[in-house]
């Protein structure tokens, strides 16, 4: 009797452990220096839809990673966008501190970080070609914002089509400002 009480408590040990064994939780990673953290579910690798360009999009933004937001943009974009963020960084080495305005990709990326999710409306396809709407809430405001959107279809994926500012508007006025602070 004396053998099976010792061998019914081994088991019963035996069973204990193996229930509590197992992997420890793993530790989220976190970001590295300079690194914004990641946030929600990641993006998806292709937007196959409008829908899917413009969530991408959103959640790029919403991490901080300003490359990667840039290049939700279509090829047509690309261009001005990185000549015009060669302008302001050059107006602000000029004039450090005079307010100048952000360019797309920050402006997307401020508006995401300041919002939570947003309500995809009104998508319109024609072709190669779409069009939607973006609501949201900037955290602390009631006002619901809104963004009219294009789309193209690039190859087998949508990118954004946005109205970049023209770069020759912006030096214009980085050649103002020189001048009146010579």
């Amino acid at each position: 009797m004396n053998g099976l009480c010792t061998g019914l408590c081994v088991l019963i040990v035996a069973l204990v452990v193996a229930g509590c064994g197992g992997e420890a939780p793993k530790e989220t990673p976190k970001p590295k220096s300079g690194e914004a953290p990641k946030t929600g579910t990641p993006a998806p690798a292709k937007a196959t839809t409008p829908e899917a360009a413009v969530r991408k999009l959103w959640d790029l933004a919403k991490a901080g990673d300003k490359a990667a937001v840039t290049a939700c943009f279509c090829q047509a974009d690309q261009a001005p966008m990185a000549e015009d963020l060669k302008i302001i960084a050059e107006m602000q080495k000029v004039s450090p501190g005079a307010g100048f305005s952000l360019d797309v990709a920050q402006t997307f990326i401020a508006d995401a970080q300041a919002s939570g999710a947003i309500d995809y409306r009104n998508e319109s396809i024609e072709g190669d070609k779409a069009t939607c709407e973006i609501h949201y809430t900037r955290e602390g405001s009631t006002r619901e914002s809104k963004k009219k959107l294009s789309l193209v279809r690039e190859g087998d994926e949508w990118k954004i089509d946005y109205p970049v500012p023209d770069p020759a508007e912006n030096r214009k006025k980085l050649e103002a400002l020189k001048k009146a602070l010579q």
